[in-house]
């Protein structure tokens, strides 16, 4: 039997109600159309309250129901109380927003870059809560390699807070 795939489009074609997909079964709300193959089938089924969890594959094309209770996302705005001037950063959450599951304890977010001095580099980033929805905000880097005859410059860290919003 062909596995049924769960394609992320789902979530926005219901017509009631909500969908959550997870490893090995789906929950399905409403009326919403599968994919098998390149052909779209309406599934109904009865109205059961589950939030979006993930987008998987589902094992087989039989349908388990179960409520699944997804994790409470929150966005980490991000509060920097100490660095140095002549510093460039190169910070994950200059290109993303940034979000963690609710009472996350600690969480590390890297990023690689070129800087002008011929090296990559790679950043990382590090909160640790210090109380619910505040976490204290670390940043470091360091040289992942140079182009020959090159020297890495020193490398920069700066500090503060991220707040759970």
């Amino acid at each position: 039997m062909t596995p049924l795939v769960a394609r992320p489009l789902l979530a926005r074609t219901l017509t009631a109600g909500a969908v959550a997909f997870g490893a090995g079964f789906v929950v399905l709300v409403g009326s919403f159309m599968t994919f098998r193959g390149d052909s779209a089938t309406a599934i109904e089924a009865p109205v059961v309250e589950a939030p979006v969890v993930e987008v998987a594959v589902v094992e087989t094309a039989t349908l388990h129901a179960a409520v699944v209770a997804a994790p409470s996302q929150v966005t980490l705005e991000l509060d920097v109380t100490k660095a140095q001037s002549m510093c460039e950063y190169y910070s994950v959450w200059d290109v993303q927003r940034v979000t963690v599951e609710q009472g996350t304890k600690h969480a590390s977010f890297q990023r690689d870059f070129a800087f002008a001095d011929g090296c990559k580099w790679r950043s990382e980033e590090s909160v640790v809560e210090v109380e619910p929805g505040r976490y204290a905000y670390s940043y470091t880097e360091a040289p992942v390699s140079c182009r020959p005859h090159h020297v890495a410059a020193p490398a920069c860290t700066r500090s503060g807070w991220a707040i759970a919003r």
